[in-house]
């Protein structure tokens, strides 16, 4: 041991697990001495003694493993390609049998549509009890799903296709019961897997002895052997009753009485006896444990590694850190004469991925009590303004805004996410606001892949001394809306008159002439109605403000009666790559497409006819792609100079396209992709400061940032979910289509009979022209309903009903 360092007990770190009986002797006044530990002179020194006994290993209940079964346990069987299939099959038919329908219990009882014997449905309800019995052991008190206990029976279609389903699946009724055609994909044995599910124990046993001398022999014992210290209660392994059916095979405990004991200098003798003894006695009943264990050493050093990883740990995983180079670095060190050193290198129990996952999950907790979620950010902001200097912090503000509170009381039409809560967080640095009080162009958009669950507003630009782009902040968020973006700029306008004294400037609001270019020129962005008109509205606000003054542009009008839109006229441009990239997928001809790019101009010598010949010539694609720009209220005016109000020399030097905030989009998500919120942020936190460094350095010195300006049944089990999973999807989509059919049918219907009674009491009188046109058209809804809901005939999962009128209805039950 190594005296400058904290001992620790060595018995901590033994693959040998140690328990009752128990206790330790040594200090308060009663001395061990051991005559193997000595100091230099050698003379004895006190010692503590500790010891443990054995708590050996798990084996299958039926079997008898011992130190020989250990290796053979550790390699595959030796089989031949046609018993590997048998082993595939069967390892197949367990998986089916694990997994059952997947489906959810029926609420009323459902007949089974297999007929079996008495003594058969007695024999299987016999076994079903024991196998739930089983499962339930295995779950260790975790509650289990409720799911159909339908048996599953193999079977073949009307095409003959051989294949798996839930008795109680009926492909005119109930059909989101398991339905599995692997067996016709070839890769089974038909004869076995069908002998299996029938429960054939003479044609299965006939299989399985002529497969024994090809290396599978499922009824030959489990060898599986686990530590003392594994949760699990069951083997992993597949095994059969005597009846051949599934079962669960239960790990029991073998009986060790070998104690361990050891001894250990007394702290003050450390120094000179730097040695502890280790003694085990009695003979070990039980095979070599597997060394799952990592020494405590090592475990700390781990630890020390995954801490130091800072803005990687919030998203961490084992393939992750296995490939960090922090952690390559450290292994090359440890190990300089290995080449592509591993973990596995510095213990191997670390070769286990889920061990080093459990390391991760308890790093996290100790860096991220609250998660790395929501509350998690919270905490984080919490802790940054508590510890830092107000010039370092980055986050801002981080809120949840009632709905009602971000409408101001008022109504609104542009909420896209349900009830998800409106949140907030504002990621900025204080010298970021200083530079963002002194930029002229802006572009701003939003991202959706970097953080889950939130939408990333980037505000950027390019700084005009350097040349290099920034990112002025960036703000997550829950909701799109105009109200949620007339909210950010409001607090980002707070926020730059905290850090810099004064609110943000806009030209057409804060310019003392046409001719004087103050404050923000031109903001660029694409045709997202939400920001937009949220920069609209923000700026409409700042208007009323100042009440007294008139408009540049409409001397005959306040800048405070200005709506959101006349705003937008002054200083919002449409980006040119987003409209150009649209008029090319658009469905109408190249002529029409010409004259749409057209539009895209500093003046146009047509412009309205130019519109409708477009609505004209384009058909329904080029009205709809003309409404479009009309009923966005903005557009029209971001693509021609002629139709805004922002001066020509803006215009002229200003951004046409949003590039720059797409690059800087795309920079940023280099750094990763889907993180959580809290790794989100702390990686935005260094992308910006990476930035705002090139940017300092560029005007210090002048350099610039570049040159240029397991095992199968789980892989098994895992398809089948899947699969299932989707197909239960697909159906339960088909089941909301059908009921918006039903309600639709239905209303129809209704209007269908007003207009024939209305027709009925008018029968004889002299009838006006026209008369008969509200029943046809009636009849003509009617009838194009009726043609939707027959289309949908034999869809959904069969638990929603499709109406039809009575005759059709009979004539569908027998279709």
């Amino acid at each position: 041991m190594d005296p400058s360092q904290p001992w620790h007990n060595p018995a901590v770190s033994f693959a040998y697990s140690l328990g009752e009986p128990k206790g330790r002797r040594g200090g308060s006044g009663l001395t061990v001495y051991c005559d193997v530990l000595r100091d230099r002179e050698g003379n004895q020194v006190p010692c503590r003694e500790s010891h443990a006994t054995c708590k050996a290993a798990l084996v299958i209940s039926h079997c008898h493993a011992s130190r020989r079964s250990l290796q053979p346990h550790l390699y595959n069987e030796n089989m031949t390609p046609s018993a590997q299939v048998l082993k595939k099959t069967h390892t197949f038919w367990i998986a089916l049998q694990q997994h059952g329908c997947g489906a959810l219990p029926d609420p009323s009882p459902v007949q089974s549509h297999v007929h079996d014997q008495v003594d058969s449905r007695l024999n299987r309800l016999q076994w079903q009890a024991k196998w739930d019995e089983q499962r339930e052991a295995s779950r260790r008190g975790h509650p289990m799903n409720l799911t159909c206990q339908g048996q599953l029976v193999f079977d073949y279609d009307c095409q003959d296709r051989p294949y798996i389903h839930c008795e109680l699946y009926d492909k005119k009724g109930i059909r989101d019961h398991l339905v599995h055609y692997g067996p016709d994909s070839g890769e089974y044995d038909i004869d076995y897997l069908q002998a299996l599910f029938n429960e054939d124990i003479g044609e299965i046993r006939a299989i399985e002895s002529e497969a024994q001398q090809h290396g599978f022999d499922p009824a030959a014992p489990c060898m599986t052997v686990m530590n003392h210290t594994s949760v699990r209660v069951m083997c992993p392994r597949e095994h059969r009753d005597e009846n051949g059916r599934a079962q669960l095979g239960s790990m029991v405990s073998i009986p060790c009485r070998s104690v361990f004991r050891i001894y250990q200098p007394l702290l003050e003798y450390q120094q000179t006896c730097s040695k502890i003894l280790v003694v085990c006695s009695g003979v070990h009943t039980h095979p070599i444990p597997l060394p799952t264990k990592t020494p405590t050493v090592i475990r700390s050093q781990i630890f020390t590694l995954l801490i130091d990883m800072d803005y990687d740990l919030p998203d961490m995983t084992p393939r992750r850190f296995l490939r960090h180079p922090s952690v390559r670095k450290y292994l090359q060190t440890r190990f300089p004469s290995t080449i592509n050193p591993t973990l596995s290198d510095l213990h191997i129990s670390l070769a286990n991925r889920d061990h080093l996952r459990a390391y991760i999950r308890q790093a996290k907790k100790s860096a991220f009590p609250f998660g790395t979620g929501w509350q998690g950010l919270c905490h984080l902001k919490e802790v940054q303004d508590r510890t830092l200097p107000a010039h370092e912090h980055y986050i801002r503000l981080a809120i949840e805004v009632p709905r009602a509170e971000l409408l101001g009381g008022h109504q609104s039409d542009d909420f896209d996410d349900g009830d998800i809560p409106f949140r907030i967080v504002i990621c900025m640095l204080p010298q970021n606001s200083h530079r963002l009080q002194t930029a002229r162009y802006l572009q701003s958009d939003i991202a959706f892949k970097r953080v889950a669950g939130f939408q990333e507003f980037e505000l950027g630009g390019n700084d005009s001394k350097s040349n290099i782009v920034l990112t002025y902040c960036r703000i997550f968020v829950t909701c799109q809306s105009a109200a949620a973006h007339q909210f950010i700029f409001r607090e980002l306008e707070q926020i730059v008159e905290l850090d810099t004294g004064s609110r943000l400037k806009w030209r057409h609001l804060h310019a003392m002439d046409l001719d004087d270019l103050t404050g923000i020129l031109q903001l660029t962005g694409d045709q997202h109605g939400g920001q937009a008109k949220g920069l609209g509205l923000h700026l409409q606000w700042v208007a009323q403000q100042i009440p007294d003054r008139f408009d540049f542009h409409e001397p005959d009008r306040l800048i405070s009666t200005l709506d959101e839109y006349d705003h937008l006229r002054r200083i919002f441009r449409l980006c040119s790559v987003h409209v150009l990239r649209n008029i090319k997928t658009a469905q109408v001809e190249e002529s029409v497409k010409d004259m749409m790019r057209s539009l895209v101009c500093m003046e146009h010598p047509d412009f309205t006819g130019t519109l409708e010949r477009i609505e004209m010539n384009g058909g329904k694609s080029g009205t709809d792609w003309v409404q479009d720009k009309v009923r966005s209220r903005f557009a029209l005016a971001g693509m021609c100079w002629a139709k805004s109000f922002i001066p020509r020399v803006v215009w002229q030097n200003g951004d046409a396209n949003s590039n720059i905030i797409e690059a800087l989009h795309s920079d940023v998500n280099l750094e990763g992709l889907h993180c959580s919120l809290v790794c989100g942020v702390k990686k935005g936190l260094q992308f910006d400061c990476m930035k705002l460094s090139s940017v300092k350095i560029f005007e210090t010195t002048g350099i610039r940032p570049f040159y240029k300006s397991g095992h199968r049944i789980e892989n098994i089990s895992r398809g089948i979910k899947r699969k299932g999973a989707a197909r239960r999807q697909r159906l339960a989509t088909q089941d909301a289509k059908l009921k918006n059919l039903n309600a639709r049918l239905e209303k129809v219907k209704a209007s269908f009979d007003r207009a024939q009674l209305q027709v009925s009491r008018i029968e004889g009188r002299a009838v006006r022209p026209g008369s008969a046109s509200p029943i046809n058209r009636a009849r003509t809804l009617y009838s194009k309903a009726l043609n939707n809901s027959l289309s949908a005939v034999g869809t959904g999962t069969g638990r929603v009903g499709l109406l039809l009128p009575r005759g059709l209805a009979n004539q569908r039950r027998r279709w």
